[in-house]
């Protein structure tokens, strides 16, 4: 979908389904797109009439994206479920969605191989993702859970990175206030 009027009136823009978009200004945005057998990054420099293939992300199910203005995009991609378990990879792209990294990712039994199966990155904190949040390129938190983690009521944890995800630090091992729903 398109709009040109600060979302008062929506356009219907033809191609590959968007699983997930974010804006850098009126013009630059990138986007998780479906394709079979899981989802590819892109971008686009008109405002979304065409997006440009970027990275592949094999397995890749489902996805969320922030976008900062500085050219920063994070994109959680989501890969199997089971066992109270979401395998997921978070992608780091610094150059207006154009390339992209792993920086972290989270294998896990119930739900497989994190999406493109990174190696050597730093594992996501929980056994299924939260939010990600993003103030820039350089720095950015994610939540994790666990379910069966904890006496019953499940963990959260806060990692963040101020080096654009090449490492992360483990703010808080266990948030107060969660409890798992039944």
């Amino acid at each position: 979908m398109h709009t040109a009027d600060g979302g008062r009136t929506w356009q219907a823009e033809p191609g590959q389904p968007v699983l997930a978009a974010c804006f850098f200004s009126a013009r630059q945005g990138a986007a998780a797109l479906y394709a079979p057998g899981g989802l590819t990054l892109a971008y686009t420099v008109d405002g979304g009439s065409t997006w440009s293939k970027a990275t592949p992300v094999p397995g890749g199910y489902g996805a969320t994206l922030t976008c900062t203005p500085d050219g920063g995009a994070w994109a959680v991609a989501l890969g199997g479920v089971g066992m109270t378990q979401a395998s997921y990879t978070v992608l780091r792209s610094g150059d207006f969605g154009r390339t992209w990294a792993a920086v972290l990712a989270r294998p896990t039994a119930g739900g497989g191989p994190a999406p493109g199966n990174p190696s050597g990155v730093t594992p996501g904190p929980g056994l299924g993702p939260g939010p990600l949040g993003a103030t820039d390129k350089e720095h950015a938190v994610m939540l994790g859970s666990c379910w069966a983690c904890g006496s019953g009521s499940g963990t959260v944890l806060l990692d963040s990175t101020s080096d654009g995800g090449r490492s992360w630090r483990r703010v808080s091992s266990a948030l107060p206030g969660f409890e798992q729903f039944t």
